[in-house]
């Protein structure tokens, strides 16, 4: 979904910047696409697969809305926020990478092999992109969601992983400091998160 979200802001500021109507067209027509494919029960699905949606929810769709918000309408939005917020939302104060009671969840991270890398852990920087999309969508609404995300994503700053750094990934469980032990994008997003909050 974030893929489809990047391509229609990619053309959406070429619509804008040359103003050619094959650029707007293109624009229509994969908005239509995305909607009719990704969307069911006005909550936007991951994926595409086997001629269906993928049901499976995952933070994904933050990314999507960071990307391009006006993909769908901000009340399918806050359904899909809401349904990857039961689904995924961990009690330290981050999200699974899958939805917590999908058979290919895993609690821990694995460290040795993929199992749990996009099935489980904890990615700091969705996080942090999750609690910018939350604020701009519903600050108030999600104010205890944001506040967590920022405050764990903080711990790991300041107590977990490398000094003066931010992790790539926690376990799902508990929180903790696993992958890159100094990752860009998990820093660059918690500094524009308590920029935005500041």
């Amino acid at each position: 979904v974030e893929i489809q979200a990047g391509m229609l802001c990619a053309l959406d500021v070429l619509t804008s910047l040359t103003q050619d109507q094959e650029y707007a067209e293109r624009y229509r027509s994969l908005k239509k696409a995305v909607r009719k494919k990704l969307v069911r029960k006005d909550v936007v699905y991951d994926g595409y697969a086997d001629a269906s949606v993928d049901t499976t929810l995952r933070p994904n769709v933050f990314l999507a809305y960071y990307l391009h918000p006006d993909m769908v309408p901000s009340s399918t939005w806050h359904h899909t926020f809401e349904a990857v917020l039961d689904a995924c939302w961990l009690d330290w104060g981050g999200l699974s990478s899958i939805s917590t009671d999908h058979d290919l969840f895993h609690a821990h991270h694995t460290g040795v092999d993929n199992n749990s890398y996009h099935r489980g852990d904890s990615w700091y920087y969705v996080n942090n992109i999750a609690a910018i999309a939350l604020d701009d969508l519903g600050p108030h609404r999600y104010l205890k969601y944001i506040e967590r995300i920022r405050s764990a994503s903080l711990k790991d700053y300041e107590e977990l992983g490398a000094i003066g750094a931010c992790s790539e990934i926690s376990d799902a469980h508990a929180q903790s400091s696993q992958g890159c032990f100094s990752q860009a994008w998990s820093k660059a997003t918690l500094l524009e998160l308590l920029r935005r909050m500041a």
